[in-house]
């Protein structure tokens, strides 16, 4: 049996079973697209299943049984049979979630949820009716909240000023943006320009972006927006109106950031 130039690799792997048949799909183990085609390896729509570097996955429901198995890697539908019943290993490698740290806390917008990664924003989550409803909106990333130090500790603080009416462009918090097309960078890069207690249109964050015409399009990343508060897309409004907003308890959650903005702004 020949064994590719990778030789024994130590594989990670996650058994997740569908709840309702309790079977297994397939497992992809080679990161070669046109191999699982040929072998009739179809890898399931599962995005909790993936790849760390000495640590669990992400789960997102469903039962998980964690194995280190030591296996060949061959590309051949042997490689297949080896690993019947088990579910595909993402083909990105992501950082080991367990560096991943929640700080949550309450606030005049509702229960805030701040994720990071060593010091990196992967998620902010505003507008959250109480802890419960925290703990469920980040619970695909299987990190409960823990007590705030050092830097995760100033943002909070710094949130909290800043919704105590506190002008901070928050520009120097570092946010992982490396999903993003140059695009949607330029529009996130600017929208964190917006000055404090000031509101610019979607199509003059456009302009701004390089992009004008693109109205739209800049409607459509501020609706995708990972980091409210730090990207400020509150105060991104239509050209007619307050337009919407993405986060929890919606425009309600908007309109209480523009009014605690305003009302110190206009005092200042």
């Amino acid at each position: 049996m020949r064994i590719s130039p990778a030789g024994m690799i130590l594989a990670r792997i996650c058994i997740k079973k569908d709840k309702a048949s309790g079977e297994s799909p397939p497992i992809s183990t080679t990161a070669n697209p046109k191999f699982d085609s040929e072998n009739g390896i179809k890898p399931a729509p599962l995005r909790a299943m993936r790849y760390f570097d000495g640590s669990h996955p992400q789960i997102q429901g469903g039962s998980a049984i964690l194995l280190n198995l030591q296996v060949p890697f061959r590309r051949t539908r042997f490689t297949s049979l080896i690993f019947s019943g088990l579910v595909p290993i993402s083909h990105q490698r992501l950082k080991n979630p367990m560096k991943q740290k929640l700080t949550a806390f309450d606030s005049p917008i509702g229960w805030i949820g701040i994720l990071d990664s060593e010091g990196l924003l992967q998620r902010i989550k505003i507008g959250l009716a109480d802890r419960a409803a925290l703990l469920q909106a980040f619970a695909e990333y299987e990190v409960g909240p823990s007590r705030p130090t050092g830097d995760r500790l100033k943002i909070k603080l710094r949130f909290e000023r800043l919704l105590a009416g506190k002008p901070d462009d928050l520009l120097d918090i570092p946010i992982d943006t490396s999903n993003l097309t140059d695009f949607q960078q330029s529009v996130v890069d600017q929208c964190r320009r917006i000055p404090f207690g000031k509101t610019v249109s979607y199509g003059q964050l456009a302009a701004l972006a390089g992009r004008p015409k693109t109205a739209r399009a800049v409607g459509s990343v501020m609706s995708k927006n990972r980091f409210p508060v730090v990207v400020p897309c509150h105060r991104v409004v239509s050209a007619t109106g307050i337009g919407g907003f993405t986060a929890a308890q919606g425009l309600t959650t908007k309109r209480i950031l523009q009014a605690i903005e305003a009302d110190h702004a206009s005092i200042g």
